[in-house]
């Protein structure tokens, strides 16, 4: 699968949730011509179904977690399979709509789950959308 269809069927998958603008490009930058596009894209429904239904109880569900040294504001939804380990980074905001903050390929070994070099970025995006939320608050 190509860029540009992952990119598509991002769109319809996420199309609900609210995603960080640079979300869409770190996942088809992973997957595409990966040929492991069909099932990733199996467990993200399926995770995502999840993470609606459950909000911030998610985490009480295996593949969620909430990440020990982010105060608390940072999540993880894994994607893992045979030929790939995913994690993106979410929060909430204010109004408790899950949003999507930044994907990554987590590679195994020592450095198993050690989401310090991506931490920075995700506050960084988390701070920018609750920036944009709080002035959809004042739109009539």
């Amino acid at each position: 699968m190509n860029r540009d269809s992952i990119l598509a069927y991002l769109e319809e998958y996420l199309g609900t949730f609210r995603c960080h603008a640079s979300l869409f490009g770190e996942i088809a930058g992973i997957i595409a011509k990966s040929g492991y596009e069909r099932t990733f894209f199996t467990l993200l429904i399926v995770q995502l179904r999840v993470l609606a239904a459950q909000g911030r109880n998610a985490i009480l569900f295996p593949g969620f977690e909430r990440l020990k040294h982010s105060n608390s504001e940072l999540y993880s939804m894994h994607l893992d399979g045979r030929d790939f380990n995913l994690r993106i980074l979410y929060s909430f905001l204010p109004d408790h709509t899950p949003v999507l903050l930044t994907a990554f390929f987590e590679r195994g070994g020592k450095r198993t789950s050690d989401y310090t070099p991506y931490i920075p970025a995700a506050k960084e995006r988390l701070d920018y959308e609750r920036s944009l939320f709080d002035n959809e608050q004042f739109r009539i």
